[in-house]
């Protein structure tokens, strides 16, 4: 949540152009975000054995899988134009000690929206002027299957032993708005059909891309 107020003090503040800062003012910008932090880990177990008896050899084995899977999902709201008069915190300067600590990439979103045009030319009777999208951090840890083998004249194993892996994938998905003291009272109903449409866009390129590789 830090680093998400972190650089959207920096669209609000001084990295922003003048025409930004007074739009954000003046529309009163809202930032709606959902957050999805999902974690997979797998742990499994599968020795082999082998039993030598000339002129044959028995191979039996067994193996123990456990499996764990964890969702989180929460939703955020911003006033960019409450924290265009907030001076950005030190802390934002700090390195990275979360996969979503690191540069999101917000500002180069926002940056975006001048090649949309409505943004540009957002009044009381405008176009709404909403846009969004989403950025996605994989961290994939994986333990290979390991352990120590033994061979004698009657018996080899256990050979490979334990593997495990564990995945992150963090989610952010958000839309930027006009507020309600830019005369847009449904501004959160609004930022959350175009999160909606995102996430929509996200399953529908999924999808083809199944589709592609079969």
């Amino acid at each position: 949540m830090q680093r998400i107020r972190c650089e959207l003090v920096e669209i609000a503040g001084g990295d922003g152009t003048e025409l930004d800062r007074v739009q954000i003012i003046e529309q009163d910008i809202q930032a709606v975000v959902e957050l999805s932090l999902s974690v997979t880990q797998d742990g499994k177990v599968a020795p082999a054995f082998s039993f030598i008896q000339a002129p044959l050899t028995f191979a039996t084995g067994f193996s123990y899988e456990r499996s764990r899977e964890q969702n989180f999902t929460t939703y955020l709201t911003f006033s960019l134009a409450e924290l265009s008069q907030t001076r950005l915190n030190d802390n934002c300067k700090l390195p990275a000690d979360t996969n979503l600590s690191g540069t999101l990439g917000l500002k180069h979103f926002f940056a975006m929206k001048n090649t949309a045009g409505p943004f540009k030319v957002w009044s009381k009777d405008g176009p709404t002027g909403v846009f969004g999208g989403s950025i996605t951090f994989t961290v994939d840890a994986q333990l290979t299957a390991t352990g120590p083998t033994w061979k004698l004249t009657t018996f080899e194993g256990p050979g490979s032993l334990l593997s495990a892996s564990n995945k992150n994938v963090d989610r952010l998905t958000f839309g930027f708005v006009r507020g309600p003291k830019a005369g847009r009272a449904r501004a959160q109903v609004e930022a959350f059909s175009v999160i909606n449409s995102v996430r929509q866009n996200q399953i529908a390129n999924s999808l083809q891309i199944l589709a592609n590789s079969r």
